[in-house]
């Protein structure tokens, strides 16, 4: 298994993702959170998915969503403090058809204060798109049922937001019937 790297300006761009999970506009978005950073190489990073041979691929993505963060922590550790209190909750997950699964995505922000959060690093979706209709402002408590997102039962969908993500997959709590509201 390969690592996806990508070369933008004089800059490659490594991910813990095989080359075929790996989008530009994850890219992108990654280097522009490096900014002005040029004097940090990043580290070597082992594809995550190669460290769970015969067990769930989505091990894999979660380990893989970890290193990101803390690569995005690393090198905008301000941005990374400031939406620190703002996490992504998984509602529940709900059957369209055999191949397709909607999944509602909530948030909790424990600050006292709204926080908001452009489409970046610290508040996208895997796989990309990474905006996917998401808020940006995210008031104070905690919202169910802010965005939602399909994806195929076999694989998974996560929305990264402030230092924390959700994942959905076709193992996640079923929603019920009677509480189902689609944006």
């Amino acid at each position: 298994m390969t690592i996806a790297s990508h070369t933008v300006g004089r800059r490659r761009l490594r991910s813990a993702f095989p080359a075929n999970v790996l989008t530009l506009p994850i890219v992108l978005t990654l280097a522009a959170v490096c900014g002005g950073c040029r004097s940090k190489q990043p580290e070597p990073v082992k594809p995550a998915v190669a460290a769970v041979a015969g067990g769930d691929v989505s091990d894999g993505i979660v380990e893989g969503l970890h290193r990101e963060l803390e690569a995005a922590r690393r090198f905008d550790p301000g941005t990374a403090e400031r939406v620190k209190a703002v996490r992504p909750i998984l509602n529940c997950v709900e059957a369209l058809s055999a191949n397709e699964w909607r999944a509602h995505f909530g948030y909790s922000n424990s600050s006292g204060h709204e926080i908001p959060v452009s489409v970046s690093v610290f508040n996208r979706f895997w796989p990309p798109p990474i905006g996917r209709a998401q808020p940006d402002v995210f008031s104070s408590g905690t919202r169910d049922n802010v965005v939602q997102v399909t994806f195929h039962p076999r694989s998974s969908a996560a929305w990264v937001l402030g230092s924390a993500f959700a994942m959905a997959d076709g193992r996640s709590a079923q929603c019920a019937s009677t509480s189902l509201t689609v944006r």
